[in-house]
C-alpha cells in the first residue's frame, strides 16, 4: 500500500466507506427478482494474487427484448441457432478498482429458458462481450455458472484458456502499466464523475502501489450472494459519489511529494537516441517512461509526421521544409543519416503495442484536425495529450475531441497559467522554463501548483536533466515532467 500519512481522518474514512456501501445494500428490495438474481448468479473465478473483489452487483430482469441501461447492447431473448429464453438476467458487476483505473464494471447475462435452465450465457470483454452455449460455458457442482476474470483487469471469460492471446498485455498492465488509466470515464457516466489530471495522478499512484505479477491459476473463488444484489438504477446512483469518496480520500491522504508524477520522454529518450526517432521511443520505453513526446507537421500531401523543425535542414541535411516535400519523399530521408522519420500512425500502432501514452506537440496549420482524425481512428482518445504553443491549435482540437486532455505550453514566466488555459481551453499548463536558470523549479511554488490543481487543471514540466531540479518538481506535486533522460525521471523518483 502506499506510504500514506496516517491521521484522524483515516478511521473516519474507513466507516464512511463502509457506511457508504450500506446504505446502498440496504435500499434493494425484498423481492421475487432480487431472489431470482441471487439463484442464478454465476461464481467468479480470481487470480490467486488478484487484490480486488467485487463489492456490489446490480441486477436488471428481462421478460422482453430490450436495451441495457448500463451497457451498450440490445438484449434479445431470441437469436438464431441458440434456444430461446424466456428471460434473462443482467448482472453488472461493481468494483471500486481495476489495476489500470479507478472502478470496474463488468457485466454477464444469464439467459435462461421456460424450466429455469440456463440456454446461454454472454459476458463482457474489453468493452465488448462474448457468448457461449451449453458445453462453451462450465457450472460448478451446485449448477451455478463459472467465469473467470482476468488478473487485475477482470474481463470476464467462460475458460482460463481464452486468456492465452492477451496474457503478455495482461502482465504489462498488472505490473510496468499499473493506474495508467487514471478516473475510468466512461459514456454512461460523462461528466458525472471527478474526472480531471489530478484525479488521475492520485489514482496512478495508489495503483502502482498496488501492483502484481498475476500467476493466472484461478484459485480465488467469488460468489455473487443476495446481500450483495441491488437493482440497476440504485447501483447508477450511487456509484459517482462512491468514486468521489476516493478522490477525495486519496487527495487527503497523498501529499504533494507524494504523488505519481508521470514520466514523459521528451522527443523520445533523446539523449541516448536522435530524437523524434522510432529508436528513441523505443529506448524511452525501456527506460520507464509513461509517455513520449513528440512534434508533428503535415506533409505537402497532409500526413502528420513526427519531427520537430518546420524545416528538413538540421536533422536531415536536405534544404526544404516540410510542408514542401510528400510523404514518398519524406519516406527517402534519414535523420542524421541513419534513422527515418517516423508518421504519427507508425508511432499510435507502437504506442498501443508498447501500452505507452503520447504527448503530441502540433506544430503548424491544420495538424489539430489530421491528429484528431488518427486519435479516433486508432482509439487513442484516452492515451494522448495533445498541446501547442499555438492558443488556437489547443482551442480548435478541444473543440474536434473534447474528451481528450489539452496542455498549453509557454515560456513567459510572468504570466497567468489559469488565464492561458481559459483562453486555450485546456487541460493542463505547461510551462517551458528549462532555460530559466540553473533551478528553474524555483519559480514554481505549492501555491501556483495548488491553484492548477484547484481549478481543475494539471501542470506539465519542461524537459528537465538535472537531479536536483527533477526532485524539486516533484516534491511541488507537478503531474509530468519531460525530460531528454527518462532514466533519470525514474531513477531521481
Amino acid at each position: 500500500m502506499l506510504d500514506l500519512e496516517v491521521n484522524e481522518n483515516m478511521e473516519f474514512d474507513d466507516r464512511a466507506f463502509e457506511s457508504d456501501l450500506e446504505s446502498l445494500l440496504q435500499q434493494a428490495p425484498d423481492d421475487a427478482d432480487r431472489d431470482l438474481a441471487a439463484k442464478h448468479a454465476p461464481v467468479i473465478y480470481f487470480d490467486e494474487r488478484e487484490p480486488f473483489l467485487p463489492l456490489t452487483v446490480g441486477y436488471m430482469i428481462f421478460r422482453k427484448d430490450g436495451g441495457s441501461p448500463s451497457f451498450p447492447r440490445e438484449i434479445r431473448l431470441a437469436e438464431p441457432g441458440v434456444p430461446a429464453a424466456s428471460l434473462a438476467i443482467e448482472y453488472a458487476i461493481w468494483w471500486d478498482w481495476d489495476i489500470g483505473h479507478l472502478y470496474e464494471l463488468e457485466h454477464a447475462w444469464i439467459f435462461l429458458d421456460a424450466g429455469g435452465n440456463v440456454v446461454r450465457v454472454d459476458a463482457s470483454w474489453h468493452g465488448s462481450y462474448h457468448s457461449a452455449v451449453r458445453g462453451g460455458f462450465s457450472l460448478t457442482r451446485d449448477g451455478r455458472v463459472a467465469l473467470f476474470a482476468q488478473p487485475g483487469k477482470h474481463a470476464l471469460a467462460f475458460r482460463p484458456e481464452e486468456f492465452a492471446r492477451i496474457r503478455p498485455y495482461g502482465d504489462m498492465e498488472c505490473e510496468e502499466r499499473a493506474g495508467a488509466g487514471g478516473v475510468w470515464e466512461t459514456p454512461l457516466f460523462k461528466g458525472r464523475l471527478p474526472k480531471h489530471p489530478l484525479s488521475d495522478t492520485l489514482v496512478h499512484g495508489y495503483l502502482e502501489e498496488m501492483r502484481f505479477e498475476p500467476t493466472w491459476r484461478f484459485t480465488k473463488e467469488f460468489r455473487i450472494t443476495r446481500d450483495i444484489l441491488v437493482p440497476w438504477p440504485l447501483l447508477e446512483k450511487w456509484i459517482p459519489h462512491r468514486v468521489e469518496l476516493w478522490i477525495d480520500r486519496l487527495e487527503a491522504e497523498t501529499p504533494p511529494d507524494k504523488r505519481r508524477t508521470l514520466r514523459i520522454a521528451h522527443r523520445g529518450a533523446s539523449d541516448w537516441a536522435t530524437e523524434n526517432t522510432m529508436q528513441a521511443f523505443e529506448e524511452a520505453a525501456h527506460e520507464h517512461a509513461d509517455m513520449v513526446e513528440l512534434d508533428v507537421h503535415l506533409t505537402r500531401d497532409g500526413v502528420p509526421v513526427v519531427i520537430h523543425d518546420f524545416s528538413l535542414k538540421r536533422l536531415t541535411g536536405a534544404e526544404k521544409e516540410v510542408s514542401d516535400v510528400t510523404l514518398q519523399e519524406i519516406r527517402q530521408l534519414k535523420v542524421m543519416g541513419s534513422e527515418p522519420i517516423p508518421t504519427l500512425q507508425d508511432v499510435f500502432e507502437w504506442a498501443r503495442a508498447n501500452m505507452m501514452g503520447v504527448y503530441v506537440e502540433l506544430k503548424g496549420k491544420g495538424t489539430d484536425a489530421a491528429v484528431a482524425e488518427l486519435v479516433e481512428s486508432n482509439g487513442m482518445e484516452r492515451y494522448v495529450i495533445v498541446g501547442s504553443f499555438d492558443e488556437g491549435l489547443v482551442k480548435e482540437f478541444k473543440h474536434r475531441m473534447p474528451e481528450v486532455y489539452t496542455s498549453i505550453l509557454f515560456h513567459e514566466v510572468d504570466v497567468d497559467p489559469l488565464d492561458m488555459a481559459s483562453k486555450a481551453e485546456a487541460d493542463f499548463v505547461h510551462p517551458c522554463w528549462e532555460n530559466e536558470g540553473p533551478r528553474p523549479d524555483l519559480l514554481l511554488s505549492q501555491e501556483w501548483v495548488e491553484r492548477v490543481h484547484t481549478s481543475g487543471l494539471g501542470v506539465i514540466a519542461w524537459h528537465e536533466e538535472r537531479p536536483e531540479v527533477i526532485r524539486g518538481l516533484y516534491n511541488l506535486g507537478v503531474d509530468g515532467i519531460c525530460s531528454n533522460r527518462p532514466d533519470l525521471l525514474y531513477e531521481v523518483r
